[in-house]
């Protein structure tokens, strides 16, 4: 299980992605070499979460990404790249929020009607 515990602080995207990656390799040291990542300087992540998804894909257990406190996220840029996250997950791959106000719906809207595989806790 990884685990990232938020704050204010995590809303620039970049701190949110590199911090999401350092939580996954702390499980699985084999995925999100950030050497071959290629973080943007515009708003859009997938040069980052699609070589990501890939190596998660290949992770033969099931995985377990825990979101603590997400409620401390406001940037649109980081809900977009969730949603892009959620609606492309690896079947073996589940994402568990935690957080103290309700998600922003029409941030992840896209991502309620895959099927996704997770779960929010509101605390």
């Amino acid at each position: 299980m990884a685990w990232i515990s938020l704050d204010e602080g995590d809303n620039d995207p970049v701190r949110f992605l590199s911090y999401l990656v350092a939580a996954i390799r702390t499980v699985k040291p084999e995925v999100g070499d950030l050497s071959s990542m290629h973080f943007p300087s515009g708003e859009s992540f997938e040069g980052v979460l699609v070589p990501l998804i890939n190596e998660l894909a290949k992770v033969l257990e099931t995985f377990l990404l825990v979101l603590d406190d997400y409620h401390t996220i406001h940037a649109r840029p980081i809900h977009d790249a969730l949603a892009f996250l959620i609606v492309n997950l690896p079947p073996n791959v589940y994402i568990f929020m935690a957080t103290r106000a309700s998600l922003p719906r029409p941030c992840l809207l896209p991502a309620w009607g895959t099927g996704w595989r997770g779960y929010v806790w509101l605390a």
